[in-house]
């Protein structure tokens, strides 16, 4: 308070008035607080920000995790339509041990559930111990958040562990809460839902501009992968928790460190025996750059890798298309969304990879990137739900 300046003011002023000051001692004052006002805030806004220890100093991703390592998911709940949808993505992740994955990890699911303060309310995260009795009895949606992730647990038992906290908050400051718990939990990816609500029977409702603002913030300035759900039901609502209907995956592949997080998500769901992965490359027929040449290489390398591993499964397919301009951007995407019930996809993909012309001028949600976008429209015809991910930003 002592830099606000404003009761300086008023104090050289009313000293002025009584003739306690000279005209060149009350001018030398006004300057001195008109200069400390201005230049000591910037000045320390330079020497300090808060944002700073959000950096990506160290790899928290899952492109990176161990193959023995637990993979840390922190989910973000904002309304009760959030939970079936994030539910029946967590599902995929997690998968019976076998032979084939006996030294996998646990699924760490920490779930956060953001509530929107208004006024002058201070700001609260409250954990819920499953061990007692909830801390919020009043709130039947939390109640309802809680049950739903303790039978996921139950069901994938072994397998998953789910912690539940809920955040009371002020909308600016829910990309911060979600990144320190974050922190805390060594996270290795957020995922949040869009905003976009759609109706039960696939239909278009409502944006949500607030959530959409938030998701925002968090992909700026998250330590970690984020993950943008915008989920469109795919499962039926009749149909059993526990059914083993396959679940067609489907990874537009571009290039980039985000579609190399994009592919590394879709070998983990991969091990669930429920799911039935393809992955589609889109190629723009033309030599790299080769100032980027380094870049299109790991792009090879990665799904290299994914072929060697999975090439001989029968729930696995890789097929490449030439993607020549905007219009044929668009059509691929949409073949693909009809032949999927889950498509994950890149936020960017980079300047020169394909060609984009007459897409990005009509995005409506510039925070999923141009594909998501194109997946996540109001046009498309189909029950297709799309995650788009963005790797964590490092820095050296």
């Amino acid at each position: 308070m002592n830099y606000k300046g404003f009761v300086d003011l008023c104090f050289v002023e009313g000293a002025l008035d009584r003739s306690n000051l000279s005209h060149a001692t009350y001018t030398f004052l006004m300057m001195y607080v008109l200069l400390n006002a201005g230049i000591l805030p910037t000045v320390v806004k330079a020497l300090y920000d808060p944002k700073r220890k959000y950096i990506g100093y160290v790899k928290r991703d899952v492109m990176h995790i161990k193959p023995n390592s637990d993979l840390k998911i922190l989910t973000c709940l904002h309304k009760p339509d959030n939970i079936s949808g994030m539910i029946s993505l967590l599902q995929l992740f997690s998968s019976p041990h076998n032979n084939e994955n006996k030294d996998k990890g646990v699924i760490a699911v920490t779930v956060l559930h953001l509530v929107e303060l208004a006024g002058r309310a201070f700001p609260i995260l409250v954990p819920h111990d499953k061990r007692s009795k909830p801390r919020l009895l009043q709130n039947s949606y939390i109640q309802t958040m809680m049950l739903a992730f303790n039978e996921f647990q139950q069901e994938n038992l072994g397998t998953t562990t789910v912690n539940s906290f809920t955040a009371f908050s002020l909308e600016n400051l829910m990309d911060q809460d979600i990144c320190n718990l974050a922190l805390d939990n060594l996270t290795s990816m957020i995922i949040t839902p869009s905003g976009r609500k759609w109706s039960p029977d696939g239909s278009y409702e409502s944006d949500d501009v607030m959530i959409r603002r938030v998701n925002m913030s968090l992909l700026d300035l998250a330590p970690c992968s984020v993950g943008v759900l915008n989920n469109r039901r795919y499962r039926k609502s009749k149909s059993n928790k526990r059914s083993n209907r396959t679940v067609k995956v489907g990874v537009i592949f571009i290039g980039g460190k985000d579609d190399w997080e994009a592919v590394s998500i879709a070998k983990w769901m991969r091990q669930n025996p429920r799911v039935r992965l393809t992955v589609i490359r889109f190629l723009s027929g033309q030599e790299p750059d080769k100032s980027k040449n380094w870049e299109h290489l790991v792009d090879n390398e990665v799904l290299n890798d994914l072929k060697a591993t999975y090439d001989s499964a029968e729930n696995f397919s890789y097929t490449e298309k030439i993607i020549k301009g905007g219009p044929a951007v668009a059509t691929a995407v949409r073949l693909a969304a009809e032949e999927h019930d889950l498509m994950i996809v890149g936020r960017d993909h980079g300047e020169d990879s394909l060609d984009y012309s007459g897409l990005v001028e009509w995005m409506e949600l510039p925070e999923l990137g141009v594909i998501g976008d194109l997946l996540a429209s109001k046009e498309l015809e189909t029950r297709v739900s799309v995650l788009v991910v963005k790797q964590q930003q490092q820095h050296e």
